[in-house]
């Protein structure tokens, strides 16, 4: 069996476990090092990211930047499972696209009690453009504007692709050039348009695992992005004392 086979196989019962038992985070952060080779001509600035899985609203995914391929390091992760990949950005549109090296690190990596991870290493190939493609529609209630950065994680020979959706003009969008595989979408608002996602900006997850097969689309894949929470919940009380001391403040504190 194929090793890309072996992986869609260990994360669909990866997914089926972590939705019976969801992965708690843990104040403790963990940690990923490794190395990114590349043999090729192509130049570019190296975009490193650990997706967790299944992704949540708050953490998408984190990241990390090389000049040069070389060692990478990627911290302040929590508790959870994560799929790591790369790509090197030719074109400078902070997204791969086809003919930019990619790579993916074909095991899972288990953060737990602030682990360090090392050897995590990767090597950047040109991949050929697959046939395939996702679409769905983006859905947002909020007042924010920007435009909208739809991924798609694969397990596959497409380790990573995105589109970019405007939501002012239509609300559709459609992944192309995916090899056959599975994937995990995730998007974003790029608000502040600096090309990265941020807790303040409106995000959302598909994280049902998704099955493509090279030359046909796999439709109806909705995503409906959310702003950051904002908890405006209150406690109210009487503080009472029968003892003998004076003093002018009482305080209460909800932790």
């Amino acid at each position: 069996m194929k090793p890309q086979n072996k992986l869609i196989i260990l994360i669909s019962l990866i997914l089926v476990i972590i939705q019976a038992y969801p992965v708690k985070s843990l104040t403790c952060q963990g940690k990923i090092k490794g190395t990114i080779s590349y043999s090729g001509e192509l130049v570019g600035k190296i975009v490193v990211m650990a997706i967790r899985i299944p992704p949540t609203p708050d953490e998408l995914y984190y990241v990390t930047t090389l000049q040069t391929p070389g060692s990478y390091e990627i911290d302040d992760l929590p508790e959870g499972i994560y799929i790591v990949s790369a790509f090197m950005d030719v074109d400078g549109s902070k997204g791969p696209n086809p003919g930019e090296p990619v790579g993916l690190l074909m095991e899972f990596v288990m953060i737990e009690d602030g682990s360090r991870v090392y050897n995590a290493d990767i090597t950047l190939r040109e991949l050929p453009a697959g046939m395939g493609s996702i679409s769905g529609k983006l859905f947002y209630n909020g007042t924010k504007t920007g435009p909208v950065k739809v991924i798609a994680i694969g397990l596959s020979y497409t380790p990573i692709n995105y589109t970019m959706v405007d939501l002012a003009a239509d609300n559709s969008y459609t992944i192309d050039n995916l090899m056959s595989g599975g994937y995990i979408l995730i998007a974003y608002m790029d608000v502040n348009k600096d090309g990265l996602p941020w807790l303040t900006e409106p995000l959302g997850a598909k994280t049902d695992f998704i099955k493509v097969e090279d030359g046909q689309d796999t439709p109806d894949q909705n995503i409906t992005l959310r702003d950051a929470e904002s908890h405006t919940g209150s406690i109210s009380g009487e503080i009472t004392y029968h003892g003998t001391k004076p003093g002018q403040n009482h305080w209460a504190t909800a932790l």
